[in-house]
Order: C-alpha cells, then structure tokens, then sequence
C-alpha cells in the first residue's frame, strides 16, 4: 500500500512434513514443491493432527530455515508426539517474540533429551504444562534462570509428570515443585531440573 508495482511478493511460511516417521518444520517458500506436506497447526496453535498421525512421528526435526522466523507462540507445537524419541534443530528457533510455550512438549513421553539453551523466555508469560508427562525426560540442558520471569503468569502443572527429571547436579524430580520454580539450572544451594552445558 502506498507503494504500487507489478510484482508479486512471495512470502515463506511456517509449515511442516511427515515422511518415513520424520516431523520437518520448515520456514520458506518452498511449500508446494516438497512432498508430504501436512495440515499441523490452526491459527489459535491447537494442532490438526490426529493421535494417529502423531503416533507415526519417531523424530523431529527444525529445518535451519527456522531461524529466519519469528513467532508469537509455540503453543502445542510438539504436543503429544508420544513415539518422538529426539527433537533436533531447536537451536534454530527464535523465541524473542514468543509470548505463549503452554503445551509446547506435553506427553512427549519417549524423550530422554532436550536442548532449550539458546531459547529467550523474556516475552513469554505462559508455560502452563509445557513439560508435563514428558516421562522418560531425564535431561533439559539450558543455562538460563527461567523462574526469575517477571511477566511469566501461568506456569500450572509445568513438570508434572516428569518424573525422570534429573537436574545437572542431582536433583531428582520433586511433584512439590512443578511449577516454574526449579526452571532453573541445577546448583548447590539453588536446586533446579536444568543442566548447564559442559556439566
């Protein structure tokens, strides 16, 4: 508007593909010439995806072409991925604009492993069950202090069910903290479910 031309402006999107029990996020302009494309989020982030889809999907994967984007929200992104045994790319996702990770992990129950360090948790204030029944988590690496949140205002039943959780100096998983309390590195004196890299 205000600046009429000709040419039409092709714009990526955020979209993803199911092959051979690989979940691929892509963020590009190639949607229509990848094969096994699939309908997976509404606008409201509640997922299409039916239990049986989701119950195909042995591993996920971030594209690198996700760094280029910038959402508002990963709410239900990888929700109930049950038979997923490893994300890989997270350290592709930018969150400086994320307001809203609610359901982002939840029942992802055959994960051992997840790399979060490289996410910016500033802007988000809901974290309501992102984690739970993620039951076979042992290990969270991030070497950030989420529980220091100052805008954070739901953060109900985080971890629960995590009951592998083990943080990177011992501390094992406590159903009295499952909230954003032990969002945090694990250190001697302040107990978290969080590994610092290198520990």
């Amino acid at each position: 508007e205000g600046n009429p031309g000709y040419f039409t402006g092709i714009y990526p999107t955020l979209y993803a593909t199911i092959e051979d029990g690989i979940f691929t996020l892509y963020y590009d302009v190639q949607e229509d010439s990848r094969d096994n494309v699939i309908e997976w989020m509404e606008t409201d982030g509640t997922q299409y995806l039916s239990d049986a889809v989701r119950n195909t999907v042995t591993s996920i994967v971030l594209d690198e072409s996700i760094q280029r984007a910038r959402p508002t929200s990963t709410k239900m992104w990888f929700y109930n991925f049950k038979n997923a045994t490893q994300i890989t790319g997270l350290e592709y996702l930018n969150t400086s604009k994320v307001t809203a990770m609610n359901y982002m992990f939840y029942g992802c129950s055959a994960l051992t492993t997840l790399y979060v360090s490289g996410f910016d948790t500033r802007n988000v204030t809901n974290m309501n069950v992102m984690f739970r029944n993620c039951s076979s988590l042992t290990t969270i690496y991030c070497d950030d202090d989420w529980s220091e949140s100052t805008v954070l205002t739901n953060s109900g039943n985080m971890f629960t069910g995590c009951v592998a959780l083990i943080g990177g100096k011992g501390t094992k998983y406590d159903a009295n903290y499952i909230d954003i309390t032990y969002a945090r590195p694990d250190e001697e004196g302040t107990p978290g479910y969080f590994t610092k890299k290198g520990t």
